[in-house]
């Protein structure tokens, strides 16, 4: 794993255990899952690695067997995927945090949700995942929050040129020196 990554569960863990701390549930949304956790563990039922896991993941046996209307979801599963160690609490050696697939569209694969465990435990899990499907109603398929933070997190052209102007009128005032490329500036007229 490499810095980054690191960093990054850290930040997850920690998340996690806000949640759970402050009693504020979180949703990981992920719209189209590579992850095989459901393959894994029918796997290890049999005792051996199956040829299998490589080839298929959870989505793709989800949809075309399980989740086959809209809303439909599957138990509520604790993650303990090797590698994710971070996340299993070392006092108690539960994990943190499980995850569902929730079949948002009529005829996409599912989504899916990462949650926090304490949502699970504490009775919580069918109250959020109504407010995912509210959301996916909204936003026709996709959460509506994470639609609008999408929509309003993107730089446009002209939000760029807005910034450069405003740049470069604070290094004119500051008497920096700042120069914009010939590339940069070819690629402001052309765009």
């Amino acid at each position: 794993m490499t810095e980054f990554q690191r960093n990054i569960t850290a930040q997850l863990v920690e998340l996690a255990r806000l949640s759970r701390d402050c009693r504020v549930p979180v949703v990981g949304y992920v719209d189209r899952s590579y992850a095989c956790d459901l393959m894994t563990m029918l796997d290890s039922f049999r005792g051996e690695k199956a040829e299998l896991v490589r080839s298929l993941d959870d989505v793709s046996i989800l949809h075309a067997a399980v989740l086959k209307n809209w809303g439909d979801r599957t138990p509520f599963c604790y993650s303990r995927r090797h590698g994710l160690d971070a996340f299993i609490d070392p006092r108690t050696d539960e994990s943190l945090v499980g995850f569902v697939y929730l079949q948002t569209t009529a005829d996409n694969p599912p989504a899916r949700l990462d949650i926090p465990a304490w949502i699970y435990e504490e009775g919580l899990l069918d109250e959020v995942l109504d407010t995912v499907r509210a959301e996916c109603v909204i936003g026709l398929g996709y959460p509506y929050a994470l639609e609008a933070a999408d929509q309003t997190a993107v730089i446009t052209v002209r939000d760029r040129e807005i910034f450069l102007q405003a740049l470069q009128g604070f290094a004119k005032e500051n008497n920096l020196n700042l120069r914009v490329s010939r590339k940069a500036a070819s690629k402001g007229r052309r765009r």
